[in-house]
């Protein structure tokens, strides 16, 4: 029963992450998925040959720790900061095209085709032949303090700045 289990958490683990992403009520409701999958095993599950361990169970825990690896760190991704990130590294990547292109960086002008999340802003501050420096932000990323947090991207520094 504990494959059947891990099977069905499973599954519902991979719709709910593909139609609705990493809000904390998915959490929730996996969190009371995966609980009662634990539970329910730890009470019914067989035990292995010769009194072993509870295999149910075991079959359960592993299923769960293979699902926390795979949606872990797509959830980390989805962070605003991350995010923010990520931003700034498909922007470095767009300035090194255009600069093949036009012998310079882009100007904060001349990256309006650049597209990026729309819940990051970005600001090329400066930008000339040999470097560039922008910014990107987050209303949703925010330092201790509460602030939000700007994060730096200088070319001529090896990239993000902290």
């Amino acid at each position: 029963m504990g494959l059947i289990y891990s099977i069905i958490a499973g599954g519902i683990t991979a719709l709910l992450t593909y139609f609705f992403g990493y809000p904390a009520w998915v959490f929730i409701i996996l969190g009371v998925l995966w609980l009662a999958a634990l539970v329910i095993s730890f009470g019914t599950g067989h035990h292995g040959f010769g009194g072993g361990g509870n295999t149910d169970l075991m079959i359960v825990i592993a299923a769960l720790f293979l699902t926390g690896a795979i949606v872990f760190p797509k959830y980390v991704q989805q962070t605003p900061c991350n995010r923010m990130k990520a931003t700034l590294q498909n922007l470095d990547r767009y300035q090194k095209e255009y600069r093949a292109r036009n012998s310079l960086y882009a100007s904060q002008l001349a990256i309006s085709d650049f597209k990026h999340d729309p819940d990051v802003e970005v600001i090329v501050a400066f930008a000339n032949p040999e470097f560039f420096i922008a910014h990107a932000s987050s209303p949703d990323c925010k330092n201790k303090d509460g602030t939000v947090r700007v994060l730096t991207w200088d070319s001529a520094k090896g990239g993000l700045q902290n």
